[in-house]
């Protein structure tokens, strides 16, 4: 029950607060899962909001503690505030053909794409394509079933994106897959390259 409503003044940002989340849909409560599942999963979005939009300061609290909090200085400040100052020096930065961020150096790798986070104009999405890309771009250069770190933004035009394939918005799919694969492997190749990571011409993945 709302009293009143009146002015305070507060510092300058937006704090997003949730009650009752299933007052109106209690079927679903039995859909969610554990509580530490539920809130890694609420991390992995936040994480992909604050490094695709770096010049906002997040922070994510449970708990009363914070768990993860970045301060709106730029993208090498949020992946260093996120991933901790050691694995942010183990990356290189990326700027060509449209693709922009950060890739680790081979040494950074994983076990799974949990650190490859892509956006399409500073929004968060998941393609697959993407991932193939990054993929070729460090062909012959990681253990084999690993994967590279990726933190990129790619920019292209409104028209040459489609953000409806998917009930949430989660997924786009390209207007032309195969620009832009050549986009991001070429983009990667390069930032690698100036790193000392070259692979010899006959050893370049081929576009498909």
């Amino acid at each position: 029950r709302i009293v009143a409503v009146t002015e305070k003044g507060l510092p300058v940002g937006t704090t997003v607060t949730v009650r009752d989340l299933f007052y109106n849909t209690p079927a679903r409560l039995k859909f969610v899962k554990s509580r530490t599942t539920e809130k890694q999963a609420i991390a992995d979005i936040v994480t992909r909001l604050a490094l695709s939009w770096p010049e906002v300061a997040f922070t994510l609290r449970t708990g009363g503690n914070v768990i993860l909090q970045t301060f709106g200085k730029g993208l090498a400040s949020a992946v260093s505030d996120i991933f901790g100052p050691k694995d942010a020096s183990c990356m290189v930065p990326v700027s060509s053909r449209g693709v922009s961020g950060y890739v680790g150096l081979p040494s950074l790798y994983r076990r799974t794409r949990d650190r490859q986070i892509f956006s399409v104009n500073s929004r968060p999405v998941r393609n697959t394509a993407l991932g193939w890309a990054l993929d070729q771009a460090f062909a012959g250069l990681l253990p084999p079933k690993t994967y590279a770190v990726a933190i990129l933004n790619l920019k292209t035009e409104a028209d040459e994106v489609d953000v409806n394939v998917h009930p949430t918005k989660a997924e786009v799919k390209f207007q032309n897959d195969r620009d832009t694969r050549s986009a991001v492997i070429g983009a990667v190749t390069e930032a690698l390259a100036r790193s000392g990571f070259a692979l010899q011409a006959k050893d370049s993945p081929r576009l498909w």
